[in-house]
């Protein structure tokens, strides 16, 4: 005997015989079937099969038993044949004196009283139909290293019925194991006919139902098994639950258990000896539907795939570093009394794995833990502890990212445990509890990026630990707890102290929907040193049931039995060091409720508030100090749901929470309302005579506003601190169901280099919308909130810095599209520095203030009014630099101001799209000096209205317009002032001839001259040079054209006289033509004329 290598398709039964040691190798695809009990044949104990390249298949689907009226004539291998049927046989084992057992059974059934004859001699009758048969197979070590991923272990069985429930306690059923083997699991009907079954597991032999800490309910799915009767005891009720009577039993007709060695055919009892190991050190593929494997130590190590099916386990089922995504569905693993190892363990996988419908037993360890690296999906499957101790978790999720863990149940020391290594954990519609003895949590969240939705209770819990929590989070971020319960069908918490408890640094955190009862202090206590805690739509029976210790809080729709206005706990007892709360909507009963504000300090939030005058400051106890003058406006970052109007009674202010008349008579407060229109931008008093005629949408909800200014003159606690402003609200039962979407994310857009002091607006593109107008403050920059939807927004930004003394920014306007993450601006505010103190304080050129310019928005244009006759070209400059750090400015007024560096000198440009116009409404003459007026579009600017404007150029101007020599002396006694000449003239506008001549020295470079007087060029014709275009009326002497014709470049006429000049003129004429400089030549009148005399 030796080594064997089979290259061929066999069966098991047909190869030689082997020693101890000795092992089979399977190659080129080759299939090894093992249809009957190796140990029944001279093969002995399964052990030691390399499938190098080939496929061992374990095979009882057509595993029959056939009863007779006697058995004595047949032999083993003997091919048994149905007279009547045709059903045909082989045998592989005579059970007793009745019974054979047949594979490859085919053309069946037999039937009852048909002749059965055999191959050799066996003859005798049917006693009935053959029934599904059995195979126990025994192995010792089965598959060893050398297996490749060409390699294969199929296991393919089907069911066996023990039978049917009654329906009474206790029930007992008979295994049709003979080996002295505890079974993991048997599969029971969820109804009478459902044809649904669940797997149910076992405890061992010397273990009671007794003392199993949950064993009712969802966690009541249990038996007791002793391997010394081979028998199955159901619960009570009490102590396990009852089957539904009708409600078929069944289990795998395949079993593998431990031999002693490979030439015994005994097994042993697993309760007392090591059980062999069904160890895969290799790539195999492992493919096993109903099959039992409870009587093996089962580790699937480094296997290509594993695809368990309908499979049975005792004690043990680990799955570690799979090259691809294991299938678990319909499995089970029962509670092994030797055994403290983790029920179900898969870890080290590259793909996850995809656990259905399973149910999972240990005794004092895990039931289950997950570690993998890729996503892993666990759904419909029963985690419970015998008996938790230490770490002995329902569920444990370690160092595994992308995690789903969906409709589960689980129990232990923790029920489920997401550790702090894991991230983007997904728990949803499971039902979780923790040991009554512990102070642990049922939901355990250390995970980043945590999730959990429609938390629960198992049913059949009926205890939990006083101390306990129903959902922990512990230095987690970015934690979502929602739907817990019902507003129709709270969650009873069963006497706990928190159903929610936020500890250590936990942050980003959103609770929504939490409807509880029961429970020994709060629905929601953070003690967590972490930011961004939301609370929406909870409900609770006691009082005081929030306490936040937190930063950064909103609580949305909160309802308990306080009737203390609202006040939540940490706000009541002046907790210390809360940055950035200030929000909350509550109900107090079936028709009252609050919106409240509360008055901490942002630290992280910039869109918390907006502190529009003054400078008022905050204090660790979580209120605001004024003095006269200052102001702050807090704006709701959602709409408000659940309401139907305000109560008619005033706002209740409160320092260090005791009711102050004395905040009433020094503060002012007032409101701004969008209730579907969008905000008014202008404030009411808030007040109950404003308010309570208002009628809002529990549906739709409101925007609110709410500014708070120190009017008095009051000093002291009692006069200008405050940290707490309420407004009583009108609700009913039927508005407090309307709930917050948690799903709609609330997202911030920023600006956060902008310098205090800078007006900014943002603005929805996509819908029309204005977001926020305002000024930075406080370090801060600009910023507002967003009720993120996942609709591509566009989102444009405007920001203008108010000019100082010494500082002054260009306007500055960009766009950005938001996401989830929402929208960081950070734009560049270029240095402006102005000529002048113009640039210090637009505003005193505002008609508000005593000036002569105000802004038309309705009709785009800046109105002067004449009381001033003359008005600097930089204030108007710094005029419209002050209206775009205004409200209205920005929002109407963009992109008016901007500069050109030409030299040491600036000039200065007002242009718009769309079209700006400068109007004067009075009847006098109005001369903006100093400045450039020009439009992007180049059509009109100056709209002169009732009056005149004349623009006067400063440098590299594009117009100069004069009508008397006082206006020509007026600019060149302002330009000197400035030292600077009159150069780069693309057009003079005069009929003075007077005028033009007293600048004649000084112009150049003149691009056209329009001119009804002949004076003029006779004038100017020995000083002017290269002139680009002439256009002119003249009706008198032309000689100057005949002097200028060495410059002329064009001209443009409608009187004939011009070319009816000499022939020196005509020859001039010609020469520029023939030497290409005439470049314009245009008449509307050629009557007599001579012609040109050109080519």
């Amino acid at each position: 005997m030796a080594n064997q290598t089979i290259t061929v398709d066999t069966n098991h039964d047909a190869v030689t015989a082997r020693a101890a040691g000795e092992f089979i190798t399977l190659n080129a695809g080759a299939t090894l079937t093992i249809n009957s009990e190796p140990q029944r044949t001279p093969m002995g104990i399964l052990h030691s099969v390399r499938c190098t390249d080939g496929t061992c298949l374990i095979d009882g689907r057509d595993v029959r038993h056939l009863e007779l009226a006697a058995t004595a004539s047949f032999v083993v291998g003997e091919i048994v044949t149905g007279g009547t049927s045709g059903a045909v046989g082989e045998i592989i084992r005579i059970m007793d004196a009745t019974t054979l057992k047949l594979r490859s059974v085919t053309g069946g059934p037999f039937q009852a009283g048909e002749a059965v004859t055999g191959s050799t001699t066996g003859t005798s009758t049917a006693s009935g139909a053959d029934t599904v048969g059995t195979l126990e197979i025994l192995s010792v070590f089965g598959f060893p290293a050398a297996n490749t991923r060409q390699g294969q272990i199929t296991g393919r069985g089907t069911w066996f019925e023990l039978g049917v429930s009654s329906g009474a306690a206790s029930q007992v059923l008979n295994h049709w194991t003979e080996n002295a083997v505890d079974i993991g699991a048997v599969w029971v009907e969820t109804g009478l006919g459902t044809g649904i079954y669940k797997p149910w597991v076992g405890l061992g032999t010397g273990q009671t139902l007794a003392g199993v800490n949950a064993k009712a309910g969802e966690l009541g799915n249990v038996f007791q098994y002793d391997n010394t009767t081979a028998t199955i005891t159901f619960g009570d009720g009490v102590n396990g639950n009852i089957p539904v009577s009708g409600a078929r039993i069944r289990v795998p007709n395949v079993l593998l258990l431990t031999g002693t060695t490979a030439s015994s055919p005994l097994a042993t009892d697993p309760n007392y000896t090591a059980r062999a190991s069904f160890q895969t050190n290799g790539s195999l593929a492992i493919d096993f539907e109903v099959v039992d494997l409870s009587g093996m130590e089962t580790t699937f190590w480094g296997c290509y795939s594993v695809h368990l099916i309908e499979t049975a386990f005792c004690a043990n089922l680990t799955i570690a570093e799979c090259g691809s995504k294991p299938t678990i569905h319909d499995c089970a693993t029962g509670c092994h009394r030797a055994e403290n190892t983790i029920a179900f363990n898969i870890r080290d996988t590259a793909s996850g794995g995809d656990i259905q419908r399973g149910n999972f037993m240990s005794r004092a360890a895990r039931a289950g833990y997950i570690e993998t690296s890729a996503g892993t999906v666990l759904k419909d499957t029963i985690f419970n502890v015998h008996s938790p101790i230490g770490n002995a978790n329902g569920l444990q999720i370690f160092k595994s990212p992308d995690v789903v863990v969906d409709n589960c149940v689980a129990y232990g020391n923790y029920g489920i445990l997401a550790t702090s290594d894991s991230t983007d954990i997904l728990i949803k519609n499971c039902r979780a509890a923790q040991l009554p003895s512990t102070s642990t949590a049922c939901f355990f969240l250390g995970s980043s990026g945590a999730k959990v939705e429609n938390p629960g209770i198992p049913v059949g819990i009926t205890a939990l630990a006083a101390g306990a929590a129903l959902i922990r989070g512990e230095d987690t971020p970015d934690v979502e707890i929602k739907n817990i319960g019902s507003v129709g069908s709270p969650i009873d918490c069963r006497g706990i102290l928190y159903p929610v408890l936020f500890t250590g640094a936990t942050s980003d955190v959103d609770v929504a929907n939490l409807h509880v009862f029961n429970y020994g202090i709060r629905v929601v206590t953070g003690q967590a040193a972490g930011a961004r805690i939301r609370a929406y739509n909870v409900v609770g029976d006691g009082l005081n049931d929030i306490q936040i210790s937190s930063q950064d809080v909103e609580i949305w729709s909160y309802r308990d039995g306080d009737a203390d206005f609202g006040l939540i706990d940490s706000i009541r007892t002046g907790l210390t060091n809360i940055y950035d709360s200030a929000y909350a909507a509550t109900f107090q009963g079936d028709t009252e409720g609050t919106i409240s504000l509360f008055f901490t300090e942002k630290a992280n939030n910039p869109s918390l508030y907006e502190i529009t005058a003054g400078t008022p400051v905050f204090n660790s106890k979580g209120a605001a100090i004024f003095d006269q003058g200052d102001q702050i406006v807090y704006t709701w970052p959602r709409k408000i749901l659940g309401y139907t109007g305000f109560q008619n009674v005033a706002p209740e202010l409160r320092y260090l929470n005791q009711l102050s008349g004395n905040l009433a008579t020094e503060f002012t407060i007032e409101y701004d309302i969008d209730t579907g229109a969008g905000y008014s931008g202008s404030w009411a008093t808030a007040n109950g005579t404003n308010l309570s005629p208002l009628t809002v949408s529990p549906v739709d909800g409101f925007g609110f506003k709410i500014r708070v200014t120190k009017t008095g003159a009051g000093v002291g606690a009692i006069n200008d601190s405050m940290n707490f402003l309420g407004l009583r609200m009108v609700t009913t039962i039927t508005a407090q169901q309307e709930l917050y979407n948690a799903s709609e994310t609330v997202v911030q857009i920023t600006a956060p280099n902008l310098p205090d002091g800078t007006r900014y607006q943002f603005y929805d593109v996509t819908n029309g919308v204005e977001l926020a107008n305002g000024v930075a403050t406080g370090s801060f920059g600009g910023a507002t909130n967003y009720v993120y939807t996942g609709a591509a927004i566009q989102v444009r930004l405007r920001a203008m810095f108010k000019p100082t003394a010494t500082t002054a920014k260009r306007y500055a306007e960009e766009f950005g599209v938001l996401t989830i993450n929402g929208l960081i601006f950070i734009p560049v505010l270029e240095d402006w520095q102005p000529h002048n103190t113009y640039g210090a304080d637009g505003a005193t050129f505002d008609q508000s203030n005593g000036g002569s310019i105000t802004w038309d928005s309705n009709n785009n244009l800046i109105r002067f009014d004449g009381s001033a006759a003359t008005v600097n070209g930089q204030a108007v400059v710094a005029w419209a630099a002050w209206l775009m750090t205004t409200a209205i400015g920005i929002r109407t007024f963009p992109n008016l101001v901007d500069y050109t560096g030409i030299g040491p000198l600036e000039l200065y440009r007002i242009g718009v799209q769309p079209p700006l116009e400068i109007i004067n409404d009075s009847s006098n003459i109005i001369v903006i000096a100093d400045a450039v007026l020009e439009r992007t579009d180049a059509a009109g600017l100056i709209n002169a209205g009732s009056g005149t404007i004349h623009a006067m150029p400063r440098h590299n101007t594009g117009l100069l317009v004069a009508s008397s020599q006082a206006n020509l002396n007026a600019i060149n006694a302002a330009l000197a002032l400035l030292g600077i000449d009159i150069t780069n003239i693309n057009t003079v506008v005069s009929d003075n001839q007077t005028e033009i001549a007293g600048a004649r020295t000084d112009i150049t470079a003149v691009g056209a001259i329009v001119t009804s007087n002949a004076a003029v060029l006779g004038d100017l014709n020995t000083d002017i040079g290269n002139i680009d275009v002439k256009i002119t009326t003249i009706q008198g002497d032309v000689s100057a054209l005949g002097t200028l014709s060495n410059n002329i470049l064009g001209i443009a006429t409608d009187n004939k006289k011009l070319l009816r000049a000499d022939i020196n003129f005509a020859a001039s004429l010609a020469n520029f033509y023939e030497e290409g400089t005439t470049t314009i030549l245009m008449t509307k009148n050629m009557a007599g004329g001579t012609g040109l005399g050109l080519p």
